[in-house]
């Protein structure tokens, strides 16, 4: 009893860690109003209605937070799947014998892609100029696939491949599987893992802090470049950068909720093939 309480705590407390700044956020975007410097706490609807409306349609350009965000998730939904794509035959290959090394791996992708100092920038552009690649999305999408392939192949390592290769044999049996059989079979057996994939190279390339902002086209922007932008020589204008935080969150939550959902239809999965 004692342990499960203390557990709670801990779960609690790290829960109220990781909302209080959004939270924050919240409160500012609800409350400041837009002017340049100003910190005074002011809950109206006038206030958060302008904050968010200037977020989405103003800017120093026309629609300057709404091309941002088309940018980033164009950038991470295309690594994401393609990704994931180039991982199941990687995965389904190398089996969970492999799967410690993917993990070290992959930890090693992960320590490179969050690193504050920027650490893999140089191997980068070294790779940019051998292969002849200028700045560009291609060049984005292809970085981060490298880069997180090894976390792609490690989670999906732990698949249920037997159940997979069953259904591929048990379909071999009436007639010959075709390659869009193959698909929707893998689809079936291995959605769950897919999806928590998917999710998992989404959430890490969405603050795309390492890669896009040193190696995308000059004049094309991301939401972290955007927002590390608007401190200004009049002062910050804090409604506006709460508001901007709040809707650039909204795709973290909705890949968090997909991980959730995919959890659960893991071990619901799970239990009905025991």
């Amino acid at each position: 009893m004692h342990l499960n309480r203390t557990r709670s705590l801990l779960l609690t407390l790290w829960l109220f860690v990781m909302a209080a700044p959004f939270v924050s956020a919240l409160i500012v975007a609800l409350s400041v109003s837009a002017e340049h410097g100003s910190r005074k706490l002011q809950l109206s609807w006038a206030t958060a209605l302008s904050n968010f409306s200037s977020v989405v349609s103003g800017g120093d350009t026309p629609y300057e937070f709404a091309v941002s965000f088309g940018t980033s998730s164009v950038l991470c939904l295309a690594a994401a799947l393609i990704t994931v794509a180039t991982a199941l035959p990687l995965a389904h290959i190398l089996g969970t014998r492999w799967r410690s090394w993917l993990w070290a791996a992959a930890a090693v992708a992960i320590g490179a892609r969050v690193v504050p100092v920027t650490a893999p920038l140089p191997v980068f552009e070294t790779c940019s100029r051998i292969l002849h690649m200028p700045n560009s999305w291609i060049l984005v999408i292809a970085l981060y696939t490298l880069l997180l392939l090894p976390l792609a192949c490690a989670l999906l390592s732990a698949a249920p491949w037997p159940q997979f290769d069953l259904n591929l044999k048990f379909l071999a049996m009436d007639a010959p599987v075709s390659v869009s059989g193959a698909i929707s079979q893998a689809l079936k057996a291995l959605g769950p893992d897919v999806r928590i994939t998917a999710a998992a190279v989404f959430l890490l390339t969405w603050c795309d802090f390492v890669i896009s902002s040193f190696f995308l086209p000059t004049g094309d922007s991301t939401l972290s470049r955007l927002l590390a932008n608007k401190q200004g020589f009049l002062g910050t204008q804090w409604g506006k950068l709460g508001a901007g935080i709040i809707i650039s969150t909204l795709p973290v939550v909705a890949a968090i909720m997909v991980i959730s959902r995919a959890l659960r239809t893991r071990v619901r999965l799970s239990h009905d093939q025991a």
